[in-house]
């Protein structure tokens, strides 16, 4: 499914202190409650990848999300983003999981779990809003329709642990920012994030 022409011109992303320092464009200081970020690669250098993006995300791919998720956990384990008490893949909507029949960052989680320690599950967090999609958003836009979008299992406590989240495509950040703050706010130590991409 990737051959090796595109393995070998894998446009890769910045160092993560550059992905963490890119919040900062879209979030004053003190609303970012990511720690760290690190992402496998840049759209900006090379757009073809959006296309392999787009059918793991929205053509049942699946199996693709998981290649992608294993070069994701290689990245890490260069950057040093190994150890965590939890992997959280990015949740989506029960009805767009009707839509789709899968949550594409799970199988991103389930690649990189190879190479990444921290106990796995899309069971721990659950996203009890249906939002617009994000990609016709503006920046202001993109966080007003993210804001307490998540809720945290009953059973779940992440009290002092250090989290991964893991999704597809790194934007704003409006997301997977919503994502760490909630779970800051439940205990949560540090929430590093990791992506396929950054656009």
């Amino acid at each position: 499914m990737l051959c090796n022409a595109c393995l070998n011109s894998i446009p890769y992303a910045p160092p993560p202190n550059i992905i963490r320092n890119r919040l900062y464009e879209h979030f004053s200081e003190e609303m970012v409650s990511i720690d760290g970020a690190t992402s496998l690669l840049s759209l900006k250098e090379n757009t073809q990848y959006l296309q392999a993006i787009h059918k793991f995300k929205y053509e049942g791919l699946s199996q693709l999300a998981y290649e992608y998720g294993k070069l994701l956990g290689r990245r890490m384990q260069i950057d040093g983003m190994t150890k965590y008490e939890y992997i959280i893949p990015v949740p989506i909507h029960k009805v767009k999981y009707r839509e789709r029949g899968y949550n594409q960052s799970y199988y991103i989680a389930l690649g990189l779990n190879g190479f990444v320690s921290g106990d796995m599950s899309d069971d721990f967090v659950r996203r009890n809003q249906y939002t617009k999609t994000q990609t016709a958003l503006s920046k202001e836009q993109r966080k007003h329709n993210v804001r307490n979008i998540y809720e945290i299992n009953k059973k779940f406590d992440p009290y002092g642990s250090r989290i991964l989240l893991v999704d597809d495509v790194l934007t704003t950040g409006s997301t997977i920012n919503s994502l760490a703050a909630s779970l800051k706010s439940a205990g949560a130590e540090s929430c590093d994030c990791a992506t396929v991409a950054i656009a």
